[in-house]
């Protein structure tokens, strides 16, 4: 099958929000949804949040302490498409 890049990326996930310690997935949409590019996930806050790639849709975020991490999404292209969604992380009871 042909390389695809994607157009746009966009998180399903809009005001996501993990506990210390917990751990959520949050799941990408590409346009076209064909798209072949290889994403990289990222966590500008790893202090607050980590994040570990589980495909070229779906990242897992680990809630770290207490705030809000804005985690992107990047083809990686020349000109990259991202997309970035800020997660919330809450204290545990």
């Amino acid at each position: 099958a042909p390389d695809v890049s994607a157009t746009a990326l966009k998180f399903n996930e809009t005001s996501p929000t993990v506990a210390e310690g917990g751990k959520i997935r949050l799941t990408l949409t590409a346009t076209p949804f064909q798209a072949t590019d290889t994403i990289t996930f990222t966590s500008g806050t790893v202090a607050k949040a980590t994040v570990e790639k589980i495909d070229n849709r779906t990242v897992e975020v680990t809630g770290v302490d207490a705030g809000t991490s804005v985690i992107t999404a990047s083809n990686g292209a020349s000109t990259p498409v991202t997309a970035t969604v800020t997660v919330t992380v809450t204290e545990s009871a």
